[in-house]
Parts: C-alpha cells; structure tokens; sequence
C-alpha cells in the first residue's frame, strides 16, 4: 500500500508492505452445509407475502461458515435472483455483495428492482460458498399500481392491551411522503379518538404509529372492543381506507 500526503509546503510518501491480499491457506476449511440466504423486499422488516411498489429493492442477508463466492470465475456459481421462475433470466448480483463489518461469514445484498409489473411475484435468491455448497431462499410479494393506495397488514399490537398499543401497516407507495389518519369508534360507532401522523419514505412499512388508549377528551377509556379506520393518503391526494378491531383490557 502506498501513501501520499501534503499540506500546500511539503509532500510526504510512504509504503507499507506488511499484509497480503489474496493467497491460499495451507488448511483450508472443509465443510457441506450450504449458506443460509434470506431475501427481503426493502428491509428486514418485510413480511412475506405483503406489498411494495413497482420500483423496489431486493435486500438480502447471506451467512456462510467459509464465505459467499461472489468472484465470477465459477461457471453457475454466481450469486442469482430469478423473478418468477424465470431462469433464462437471472439477476447476476456479485458486485452488489457487501460484507459485513469485520467478519467474512456474513454479508448483504441491495439490488434495485425496477418496472415491476402489477400483482403476485416470487423472487428466489441463490448463493454459493467457497466450498461449492449451494442454498436458496425466496421471499413472495405484491405489486400493485402505483396510480392507487393499497394497504395490507393493518395491525395493532399487542391486541389485546392495557396501557399502550401500536398501529402498523404495509402499503404499495414505498417512496412517498404519507399521511395516516386513524378514527377510533366505540362498538356503537361513536367516534372517541383521532389521530393523525405523517410519514417519510421508509421502504415498504411505515413507520409505527403509538395510542395510550385515551380518548380526545382526556378519559381513559374502559375495557371493550373497538373498531379503528385507517386512511392512508399520498401527497396527490391519492388515499384508501382499511379497517380492524382492538380490544381494551383493564
């Protein structure tokens, strides 16, 4: 390794020839368990089967006793993402591995996926390790125009609860500044709490939304089942509505 340095006066340089890069072991390690590989769509938090948009991305985490073979030099060996079963057409994804800090046994992929089609979709990923050991895993998800708001996966949790619970929910505009307006009605329909929060873009969940089990009247409401309405709308005014049960427990 060389080093130059300055400061507008005087020039410096050096070398450092102390570590190598590269080179083989004299005992290499021998083993037949294949790399575990878990692809998500945006981030780790992504639940199988639920929704993005058409422009996305492919995340991966790779983990491997003896390493993820990404050099390119084994024929069929490259680290793959095949869209719904197409192997004609594979994503070679070597130049987006990244190790992680410090070890060489893990490591992450993020790969933008782009002009998506509308509707269900499987993508598998497959990698192989330097012992030429192979393992797969597929994460399924739903496209769904973009012209629209979709919602999936509206939950409070926990549900029951006493003290405090949280809203979450996935959606189809993973890109986009949000608004969550959140009515919650007593079983008889009355409306007793309103809350309302904006969202930044954060992949393909937004962010958690929190309720102290209060009403807008400052009363802490008692134990019962409650029907809450979520209404999900982008900066276009483009909105949807979606709708669940909680139950208080005192």
């Amino acid at each position: 390794m060389s080093f130059y340095a300055e400061n507008a006066k005087t020039d410096a340089a050096g070398s450092d020839t102390s570590f190598t890069v590269g080179g083989f072991s004299d005992n290499p390690i021998i083993e037949f368990n294949p790399p575990v590989v878990r692809p998500y769509i945006g981030d780790s938090l992504f639940r199988n089967g639920g929704l993005t948009g058409q422009n996305t991305l492919l995340y991966v985490i790779l983990e491997d006793e003896t390493g993820i073979n990404v050099s390119g030099n084994s024929v069929g060996h490259d680290l793959t993402a095949v869209l719904d079963g197409d192997i004609a057409s594979p994503f070679v994804m070597n130049d987006y591995y990244e190790t992680a800090t410090n070890t060489y046994k893990r490591g992450y992929v993020n790969f933008p996926l782009n002009d998506l089609s509308d509707g269900l979709h499987r993508i598998t990923v497959k990698a192989w390790d330097v012992n030429n050991n192979s393992g797969e895993g597929y994460v399924d998800f739903e496209v769904a125009d973009g012209k629209i708001v979709k919602v999936q996966n509206l939950i409070n949790y926990p549900n029951p609860f006493t003290e405090i619970t949280h809203f979450r929910f996935e959606h189809n505009h993973p890109d986009e500044q949000m608004t969550a307006e959140l009515n919650i009605y007593t079983s008889d329909g009355v409306l007793v709490k309103k809350l309302e929060q904006a969202f930044v873009p954060t992949g393909s969940h937004a962010n958690e939304i929190t309720w102290d089990g209060y009403s807008d009247t400052g009363v802490r409401l008692p134990s019962g089942v409650y029907i809450y309405r979520m209404k999900i709308s982008t900066a276009e005014s483009i909105e949807t509505t979606a709708y669940q049960k909680l139950v208080i427990v005192r």
